[in-house]
């Protein structure tokens, strides 16, 4: 008897999953891609919190092909193209991925009826702290309304269109009520990162 439930349920699973179908296939713009600036191999340095100059490599820089299921048995999904970047310190004590994707191929926001926007995902660990931020933008790879500063000096050099996001910090899966901030523009990244008031990072190219 066992076997014969087991035969039908297998028979049954192999039927729904090669009626899959894609709801939706999601293709980053050229403009979506170009909100992350940094290129394999490039060395970009910082100040850290002591005033010490140090090098992050972007050692990963690449566009892949997401599945998001939705459905519990059709297994239908969705497709999403997404640049992953990452930056290391030389002794890994530092690490941090950047992440652009359409928020449309979310299959948990496709039921809203939401309009086509991008997500730029920040993520960080450095210093035994993981922080995250999140800044919204276009196809167009314009900056969705958040707080936007005509100029901004770091380490002496003037730097333009600067974003000034607020994040969160996650531990132990649990998000904390941190009060940290990110500065980050178009062209040159991540400028700097301040959290509880004290600096953490500064470009320093």
């Amino acid at each position: 008897m066992k076997t014969k439930v087991l035969f039908i349920l297998t028979i049954l699973f192999v039927l729904t999953s090669s009626c899959a179908k894609e709801i939706r296939r999601c293709k980053l713009a050229k403009a979506e891609k170009e909100l992350i600036p940094y290129e394999l191999g490039q060395i970009v340095n910082f100040t850290d919190r002591d005033g010490q100059v140090i090098e992050l490599t972007v050692t990963s820089s690449k566009t892949v092909w997401h599945k998001e299921t939705k459905g519990t048995f059709r297994n239908d999904y969705f497709s999403n193209e997404e640049k992953v970047t990452i930056l290391k310190s030389e002794n890994n004590n530092i690490d941090i991925k950047l992440e652009i994707y359409n928020q449309i191929c979310n299959p948990y926001d496709y039921d809203l009826n939401i309009e086509d926007y991008g997500s730029l995902y920040i993520w960080l660990e450095l210093y035994g702290s993981r922080l995250y931020s999140i800044i919204k933008t276009d196809t167009k790879g314009n900056i969705l309304p958040t707080t936007i500063h005509d100029s901004m000096e770091f380490n002496n050099k003037v730097y333009y269109d600067v974003v000034e996001k607020s994040g969160s910090e996650y531990t132990h899966d649990v998000y904390l009520d941190t009060v940290w901030q990110l500065f980050y523009n178009k062209t040159h990244g991540i400028l700097q990162i301040n959290k509880e008031g004290e600096n953490l990072l500064t470009i320093d190219n």
